[in-house]
């Protein structure tokens, strides 16, 4: 008779603590689900704000490339420089013009191209090539009359990466005759946002 008092004791606790262990065991995955679904949000109301703080840079990036090919005067520098490359005032309105526009950081270098990418003025003095690539680039631009956005690149000048944003500058006849290049550096700007997501 003892014995089985002492099986069922022995049944009773075994029930008890499977019953105590299941109930930890939902009570831990519930918990965990919680969690894990908060941070899930977390993220995601960052990820979101994080996309539009790129968004916003990117059409910072395009305003900006929109509006300066429309000052008068820059379209005026431009056609000076395509029938003289060594004209003074154009080279020292765009010196003075583009330096102003370069300060705000964003940017490694500012230059004026005609429409087949042959430099006429560049903001550093020491930048007088293109590789092939960026031309392109500049004719896409011209083709689809568009800011465009060129693909990340090693600077062999620089040692870093660099992309350009291409925008196209209009005669007042609305005819293509250069292109504003701004060669942007990520570092400075874009991947500051991107690296400070948790």
């Amino acid at each position: 008779m003892k014995t089985l008092t002492k099986l069922k004791i022995f049944f009773i606790i075994a029930a008890t603590s499977l019953v105590l262990s299941l109930l930890a065991f939902y009570y831990y995955k519930s918990e965990s689900g919680q969690i894990i679904k908060e941070k899930h949000e977390f993220l995601d109301a960052v990820t979101n704000i994080k996309l539009e703080q790129i968004v916003k840079w990117r059409t910072e990036r395009i305003s900006d490339a929109e509006f300066f090919p429309t000052i008068g005067k820059i379209i005026k520098s431009t056609a000076e420089l395509k029938a003289n490359k060594n004209n003074k005032d154009a080279k020292q309105y765009f010196s003075s013009a583009l330096k102003r526009f370069k300060d705000n950081g964003y940017f490694e270098n500012v230059f004026i191209t005609d429409v087949k990418g042959s430099i006429l003025f560049s903001l550093d003095s020491s930048f007088n090539t293109i590789d092939q690539l960026r031309i392109e680039e500049i004719k896409y631009a011209v083709e689809k009359d568009s800011v465009i956005f060129g693909d990340f690149y090693f600077s062999q000048t620089n040692k870093t990466i660099h992309f350009n944003v291409v925008s196209i500058i209009k005669d007042n006849s609305g005819i293509p005759i250069g292109g504003y290049v701004q060669i942007v550096d990520p570092y400075k700007s874009l991947y500051p946002i991107i690296q400070s997501w948790p």
